[in-house]
């Protein structure tokens, strides 16, 4: 069985004229409201381009308006990759009287990151010995990621002896060992002593 929403009666001839279509959208309307009201996320299926490719529409029962730079932290490099997926997202504004608003899913992909990074930080101890990965490598150093934060290992504490450049010992996507030296909870700031080297200060990157 299927609700449906009554849209005209005709006493005379005995029916109803009845759309699921409208009902479908009074409830998704409903949906978007109250996760917009108790600021919780909700789901939605990426259906198309606006005509301008500025945006997509994202269906949630009613359409709603996704910008371009709400879709991912990073920039999206092929936006019709993406049509027909569902993913989560936060409602950031609405429009009553049209019934529509505008939906976001890097606000919880941010937010996702804040919580790793809190956790992260939470997690570490001075002294222990944590793995990292190269992401990429500089004239002056090279960047690792601790699963959740990015920091710097300066060429002079790659290792003990001198070295130029440090692709002369590091690669990208090299996993590599450092040790926690000291925390900054407050700055987000982790410093660490390479594996073979000396000290190195690590810095939690904000999007």
């Amino acid at each position: 069985p299927i609700s449906v929403l009554p849209k005209n009666v005709n006493f005379k001839e005995g029916y109803i004229t009845v759309s699921k279509k409208q009902l479908d959208e009074q409830e998704g309307w409903e949906k978007v409201f109250h996760a917009y009201k108790t600021n919780t996320s909700l789901s939605g299926i990426i259906t198309k381009l606006t005509p301008d490719e500025k945006g997509f529409i994202v269906d949630m029962g009613i359409e709603m308006f996704l910008p371009m730079s709400q879709v991912d932290i990073q920039k999206v490099k092929s936006p019709k990759k993406i049509l027909g997926k569902e993913f989560l997202f936060k409602v950031v504004k609405l429009n009553k009287k049209e019934k529509n608003g505008t939906v976001s899913r890097r606000v919880l992909l941010e937010e996702e990151k804040q919580e790793k990074l809190k956790n992260l930080l939470g997690s570490l101890e001075v002294g222990q010995v944590v793995k990292g990965v190269v992401t990429s490598i500089m004239d002056y150093g090279a960047f690792v990621d601790l699963g959740g934060m990015e920091g710097l290992v300066h060429k002079d504490n790659i290792s003990y002896g001198r070295v130029n450049h440090p692709k002369e010992k590091l690669r990208k996507g090299d996993e590599i060992e450092v040790k926690v030296l000291e925390i900054d909870k407050e700055k987000g700031k982790i410093s660490l002593i390479g594996n073979s080297g000396e000290n190195t200060e690590k810095t939690g990157t904000g999007g």
